[in-house]
C-alpha cells in the first residue's frame, strides 16, 4: 500500500533540506531533477491517486517557474514567509487541495545560508565556506544530501529553528498530521 503523503524535492540541496524536515520519515521523499520534472511528477501523482495522497513538492524560485504548464494550477497561496534572505511561498493546486508546491527564494542553497545567518550560526563551524558565493559554489558541486557538512548544518538549523525554517517545518509537520488523521 502506498504512503499517504509524498515529498518531491527538486534538487540535491532541496532533498537535503527535506530529509532534515522529515528526519524520521526518509521513505516519504522522492528526489526529482528540475522543476519541469517536478511538474510531471505532481501530474502523475494526481492521475494515479487523485486527492487520496498528499503531495508536497519543493522547488527554487525561477522567473520561468509558472510558465511550466503543469505548475500553473498551483495558484492558491496558503503560506507566505517574508523573512529576509529566507523567503518562501507555499501554493496549493487550484483543483486538487491535497497537492502543494513550496517555492524557496533565494534558491535552496542561498535559503539555507540565509537561515544559517538568521540563526546566528557560522558556516565554518560546519566546515562550510563563510562567504555566500563560496557557499553556493560548494553546494552546487556536491550531492548535498550525502555530505556530512550539510547534514550537520541542517541538524543545527533544526535545533536552532530560525523563523523561516521553523515556519516551513511547522507546515510540513501539519501536513504529516493531516495525512495521518485523514487516512490519506
Amino acid at each position: 500500500m502506498p504512503e499517504s503523503i509524498l515529498f518531491l524535492p527538486e534538487c540535491h540541496v532541496d532533498t537535503a533540506l527535506m530529509r532534515a524536515l522529515l528526519y524520521d520519515r526518509q521513505k516519504l521523499i522522492t528526489h526529482i531533477k528540475g522543476a519541469p520534472k517536478v511538474g510531471d511528477a505532481l501530474h502523475q501523482q494526481a492521475e494515479r491517486y487523485g486527492s487520496s495522497r498528499v503531495v508536497i513538492a519543493m522547488v527554487d524560485n525561477d522567473k520561468h517557474l509558472f510558465s511550466i504548464p503543469k505548475l500553473k494550477p498551483f495558484d492558491q497561496v496558503v503560506l507566505r514567509c517574508e523573512e529576509p534572505g529566507c523567503l518562501f511561498v507555499v501554493y496549493r493546486h487550484r483543483k486538487l487541495a491535497s497537492q502543494y508546491l513550496i517555492v524557496l527564494d533565494p534558491a535552496c542553497d542561498g535559503w539555507l545560508y540565509g537561515n544559517l545567518r538568521a540563526a546566528g550560526l557560522q558556516p565554518q563551524a560546519y566546515q562550510l565556506p563563510e562567504l555566500l558565493n563560496d557557499f553556493l559554489g560548494f553546494t552546487k558541486s556536491i550531492r548535498a544530501e550525502e555530505q556530512p557538512e550539510i547534514v550537520s548544518l541542517l541538524k543545527a538549523l533544526r535545533t536552532s529553528a530560525p523563523p523561516a525554517y521553523a515556519r516551513l517545518a511547522a507546515f510540513v509537520t501539519e501536513r504529516l498530521g493531516e495525512a495521518g488523521q485523514a487516512g490519506w
